[in-house]
C-alpha cells in the first residue's frame, strides 16, 4: 500500500502546474536570460477577436495547445512534431495536428493595424469586435518570450531537406515548403517595394495572463477616420477591393525609403493622435502617442511635439515608464519600429530635462531657505553675545556698603530685575 502510495504521488509531481495558477511558461533554456541579451523589444502589439485561435481575452492569452491542457516547454517536446508546428505557425496555417503552443506578438504597430484590417476585410469581423492589446515585457519574467527568427533557426534542421510534409497547398520537401525556406522569406526584398518581409514577430508558448499587465482596447477606437487620413496606407488598405496584411505593411513603409517624404510635426497630426490615446491609461498613452506618430517618416529635428506626451499623464506615470530604457527590435527592415525608438527616445531627453530643471529650482530654492536661516542664526548668535557682554558686566556689579542718596534701594532692586531679565533672554 504505501509503495502504491509512493508511486501515485510520484506521478503527481510530474503533473503540468495548475493552468490556472502558471502565469506564463518561459522558454527553458532560456528561462532566466536577460531580455537585453536575447533582444527582446519592451512593448508588443496583439490583435485578436473570437476567431483567433486558442483563448484570448483581457485576462489570458492561451495557445491551441494550452487550451487543451498542454502547458509542456517547446524545447522538451518531440523534435519532429514542434518543428511542424512551429512551421504551421508562422505560416499561419494553425494546423490542428500537433496543435501550437505559441502566442503571437509583433513589435511594429503597423503590423498590428494591417492586420486588423484584414481580418476585418478577409474575415468579415466588425472593427469594434476585433481588440488591439500592448503588453510592457517587462513585466513578465525573462525568457517569456523569443523572436520568431531564433526558434526558426533552433528547429530548421530537426526535419531532412527531403521530408515531404503537409502544408496548405498540399505538400512539398521541407527545404521549401518549411522552415529553411520561411527563414528565406523573412529576409527576401520585396520586388514591388524597397522594404522586405520582415514583420517583428516575437512568439510566447502555452499561456500568459495579461490581466494588470497590458492594455485592451477595440480597434474601432483605433484605427479612426482622422488615422486612416492621417496615414495614406491604412486608408488605401480599407478602401482596396482586396484584402492585403504582408503587402499593406510594405506600402505603409514605402514613403520611408522615398528622399523628402520625411515631414514635420503639425499639429494636424498632434489633434487626431491625442483623441486616439485619450482611451488608453497610464503609460500606455506615451507609448500609443510615439507609436502613431512614428507610422508616418518625421523629421527628427521638429522636436516642438516632445512636450505633448509629457502632459498626458502625471509625472509618477512618466517616470516609470521614460525612466527605463525603451529597447526595440533593432532590424533596419522596419522603420517605423527605428521612428518610435527615435520619437521615444526625445520624449525620455525632454522629460529628463524637466527633471533636471525642476531639481535645480528645488536646489535654489532650499539654497534661499538655508540663506535665511543662516541670517537668522546670525543674528541671534549677535544678540547672544551682546546679552552675554550685559550679563558679565552685571555680574561684576558689588552691593554698595552704604545706601545714601546716591544709591538708594530702589535703583539696586531694578538692577536685580535686569539681571533676571537677561538671564531669560538666554534660555
Amino acid at each position: 500500500m504505501d509503495h502504491d502510495m509512493e508511486t501515485i504521488n510520484a506521478g503527481l509531481k510530474n503533473l503540468p502546474a495548475n493552468l490556472e495558477t502558471q502565469l506564463e511558461v518561459p522558454f527553458g533554456p532560456y528561462d532566466g536570460t536577460p531580455a537585453s541579451q536575447l533582444g527582446i523589444p519592451r512593448y508588443l502589439f496583439r490583435v485578436f477577436s473570437d476567431k483567433s485561435t486558442g483563448q484570448n481575452d483581457r485576462q489570458w492569452m492561451k495557445s491551441l495547445g494550452a487550451t487543451k491542457g498542454n502547458l509542456t516547454d517547446t524545447f522538451d517536446r518531440d523534435g519532429d512534431d514542434i518543428a511542424i508546428a512551429l512551421n504551421d505557425h508562422v505560416r499561419g496555417h494553425h494546423s490542428l495536428l500537433p496543435p501550437s503552443p505559441f502566442i503571437s506578438w509583433t513589435t511594429s504597430l503597423a503590423v498590428a493595424l494591417q492586420y486588423a484590417i484584414y481580418k476585418h476585410k478577409f474575415m468579415g469581423e466588425p472593427m469594434n469586435k476585433i481588440q488591439f492589446c500592448v503588453i510592457d515585457t517587462t513585466d513578465f519574467p525573462n525568457g517569456t518570450f523569443l523572436q520568431d527568427l531564433v526558434l526558426m533557426r533552433e528547429f530548421q534542421g530537426r526535419i531532412k531537406d527531403d521530408t515531404v510534409i503537409i502544408i496548405s497547398q498540399g505538400s512539398e520537401p521541407w527545404s521549401s515548403g518549411g522552415l529553411p525556406n520561411m527563414l528565406f522569406l523573412r529576409g527576401l526584398k520585396s520586388k514591388d517595394y524597397a522594404g522586405t518581409y520582415y514583420f517583428g514577430e516575437y512568439l510566447a508558448q502555452g499561456q500568459l495572463c495579461i490581466e494588470n499587465r497590458s492594455f485592451v482596447e477595440s480597434c474601432d477606437k483605433i484605427i479612426t477616420k482622422d488615422l486612416l487620413n492621417m496615414i495614406p496606407a491604412l486608408k488605401a488598405n480599407m478602401t482596396y477591393q482586396t484584402s492585403l496584411w504582408a503587402k499593406a505593411v510594405l506600402q505603409l513603409r514605402e514613403p520611408f525609403y522615398s528622399p523628402g517624404k520625411a515631414r514635420p510635426i503639425s499639429e494636424k497630426d498632434i489633434t487626431p493622435i491625442r483623441k486616439i490615446v485619450d482611451v488608453f491609461d497610464g503609460k500606455w498613452k506615451v507609448v500609443m502617442f510615439a507609436s502613431l506618430l512614428g507610422l508616418y517618416p518625421r523629421r527628427m529635428e521638429d522636436l516642438e511635439f516632445a512636450n505633448v506626451p509629457l502632459g498626458l499623464v502625471p509625472d509618477e506615470i512618466l517616470d516609470k515608464c521614460l525612466s527605463q530604457k525603451t529597447a526595440i527590435d533593432t532590424s533596419v527592415h522596419m522603420p517605423e519600429v527605428t521612428q518610435f525608438g527615435q520619437l521615444i527616445e526625445k520624449v525620455s531627453e525632454e522629460y529628463c530635462l524637466r527633471c533636471v530643471n525642476k531639481l535645480r529650482r528645488y536646489i535654489r530654492r532650499e539654497a534661499d531657505v538655508l540663506a535665511r536661516i543662516q541670517e537668522d542664526l546670525d543674528s541671534l548668535k549677535e544678540a547672544h553675545e551682546n546679552a552675554q557682554r550685559i550679563m558679565l558686566a552685571v555680574e561684576r556689579m558689588e552691593r554698595p556698603v552704604k545706601i545714601d542718596q546716591f544709591c538708594t534701594g530702589e535703583i539696586w532692586r531694578k538692577v536685580e530685575m535686569l539681571q533676571v531679565a537677561l538671564e531669560h533672554l538666554e534660555l
